[in-house]
């Protein structure tokens, strides 16, 4: 949970580039492991 929240808070630094990169991301891995992609978009 304290992850997801840290990431929450990340990504609404930068909402624009998390929902481009996170519809690509989410729809190419998979739409289950939601913590992993959010991770591969902090590292991008």
């Amino acid at each position: 949970m304290s992850i997801a929240g840290a990431l929450a808070s990340h990504l609404k630094a930068d909402t624009d580039v998390s929902l481009k990169v996170g519809s690509r991301v989410f729809r190419g891995v998979a739409p289950q492991p939601e913590i992993r992609p959010y991770l591969v978009i902090q590292q991008i």
